[in-house]
This record gives structure tokens, C-alpha cells and sequence, in this order.
């Protein structure tokens, strides 16, 4: 009879060190105020848990006496060897015209760890992986528009006091972002063909073409015949890697006006409307990733 799971912790549990660094260069180039930075960050010795109840991939049908530890059902394992890192670089503009202000930004990213897909116990931190939070191009755009309008005054009855007020500009605000998709990755359900484990699997297909062949739409966003399913007693795990497609990109805009009006020095009353998403695009989540469904 098996027991449930046993878990190891390190005598010596290290939180890890996050190292991070920048650089930036400002700049005025013809009214244009121009900024360009660059972001990095570093992690290692970071945590990570992994079952390594499991036997080497191997063309040897599965048994439980194959597992390094035969008595328990899975033994987790709390590693301290991770890596992570962060480099990005940032262009950004603003600039006047009159009263209206320009702003826009742009942002590449590159954001990665070792100890991401830890399906194989024997082989984890020698691959990097994209981080499937993340995205690769991130661009933002907007403009601020005074309205300016006048003063004015309250008199509060004949014998009452007068309250002078200043009503402010109003202000029309508005912002678009284009952004390219998270990453995800491409799957299938099925026998272990490591061997590795008893009953069906969810896990990565072999790599054998490009996914981004053909027009993406959404009934087919990536071309499913760039995979193949690794026969049941391949021995081995497929040789794709994790977060190695692109979902639906960020294509948005949004407005909003606002406008204070100041009954003396100390009051405020602010007025707000704000419209999102003002052209109606519809966005989408990644897609069915499961090459073992059909749709």
C-alpha cells in the first residue's frame, strides 16, 4: 500500500537574491521631450517544488518499482537552484502642442526562468522558459485636452454671503495600447511516453514545424500540424518547450473628461465620466492548446 506523499525541505532554506539595475539617457530632440531606459533584473537561488518520485524517461513500461522511492505515492522536493531574469527596453515620448499634451511609450521585454516546467526531475534548470504572465511588445499612446472655461460667482440671498467659485478646465483624456499576446503552450493528453508515469498525462509535444504557418484567425490561431503527439513507448518527453506561443494580442482604447469645479480654497467637487474600450474590440483568451481535442 502506498502512502500519500512525503515532503523534503532543504536543512537551509535560502529565499533567494533579486538583483536589479537600470540605466537611463533623457533627452530633447525638437520639442520632443525623449526618454530611453533600460530595466534589468537577476534572481538566483530561487524556490521551486517538484514531485522526484518519478523514473528516468526510458522505453521500460512504468512500475511502481521503478520509482526512486517505491513506498510513497510522490515525494516533493523543495530545490533552491533557480534562475530568473528580466531585461527590457523602454522608449518613451511627450510633447506639447499648445495645450495638448502627447505622451507614448514603448516597451520591449524579455522575461525568463530555469525552473519553470519541472516535469522532469532530472532535467530542469537547463532549459529556459518564457514567462507566460509576461509580453514581449507593450506600446501605449495618449493625449490630454484642456477645455478651458470661465469664472464665476454665487450670491447666496440678499443678506447671505457671496461665495466666489472657479470652475476649472475641463479635461478630455485619451489612451490606446497595443500589445502582443502572453505566452502559452502547446499540449496534449495522453499515455506518458517518458514511462514516467501510470495512467494518462497532460504534458508537451515534439516541435516539428513552425505554429505561426498560415493566416491566424480565430477559428485556428497556430497551425496544429508544427506538433506531434511522442509515441507511447517513445521513452523519452517531448522536445517542445513551455510558453513557446503567442495568444491574442491588446488592441484598446479609452477615454474619459473630468472636470472640477472649486467652491473656494479648501472644496472640490470633481465630475468624471470615462468610457472604456470605446470601440467595442472584443479580446480573447488563449486558445484551446490541447492538441488531443479536435476542436
Amino acid at each position: 500500500m502506498l502512502f500519500r506523499s512525503i515532503t523534503a525541505l532543504p536543512t537551509k532554506t535560502d529565499e533567494g537574491v533579486i538583483r536589479q539595475f537600470n540605466g537611463t539617457l533623457d533627452a530633447a530632440l525638437r520639442g520632443v521631450g525623449l526618454r530611453i531606459s533600460y530595466i534589468g533584473s537577476r534572481g538566483v537561488n530561487m524556490n521551486y517544488m517538484l514531485d522526484i518520485n518519478k523514473p528516468r524517461a526510458s522505453t521500460t513500461p512504468f512500475t511502481t518499482a521503478r520509482k526512486p522511492y517505491p513506498l510513497w505515492a510522490s515525494a516533493n522536493e523543495v530545490r533552491t537552484d533557480g534562475k530568473w531574469k528580466y531585461d527590457s527596453a523602454v522608449v518613451s515620448a511627450q510633447r506639447w502642442v499648445g495645450v495638448v499634451a502627447f505622451q507614448a511609450s514603448y516597451t520591449r521585454a524579455n522575461n525568463t526562468s530555469n525552473y519553470a516546467n519541472t516535469t522532469d526531475p532530472y532535467n530542469v534548470t537547463n532549459v529556459w522558459t518564457e514567462d507566460g504572465a509576461d509580453r514581449k511588445s507593450y506600446f501605449t499612446a495618449g493625449a490630454t485636452v484642456p477645455v478651458p472655461l470661465g469664472k464665476g460667482h454665487a450670491v447666496l440671498g440678499q443678506a447671505g454671503p457671496v461665495v466666489n467659485f472657479f470652475i476649472s478646465n475641463w479635461k478630455i483624456q485619451a489612451i490606446a495600447t497595443l500589445a502582443s499576446g502572453q505566452f502559452y503552450s502547446p499540449l496534449f493528453t495522453g499515455a506518458d511516453p517518458a514511462n514516467a508515469s501510470q495512467g494518462f498525462v497532460t504534458q508537451l509535444p515534439d516541435c516539428t514545424g513552425d505554429p505561426n504557418a498560415g493566416a491566424r484567425t480565430l477559428a485556428q490561431w497556430f497551425n496544429p500540424g508544427a506538433f506531434t503527439i511522442p509515441g507511447a513507448t517513445a521513452g523519452r518527453y517531448g522536445s517542445c518547450g513551455m510558453n513557446t506561443l503567442e495568444g491574442y494580442p491588446i488592441h484598446v482604447a479609452h477615454a474619459s473628461a473630468s472636470k472640477t469645479v472649486a467652491f473656494g480654497e479648501t472644496v472640490k467637487l470633481v465630475f468624471t465620466a470615462q468610457f472604456s474600450n470605446v470601440t467595442n474590440s472584443p479580446h480573447f483568451t488563449i486558445p484551446n492548446n490541447n492538441l488531443s481535442t479536435p476542436n
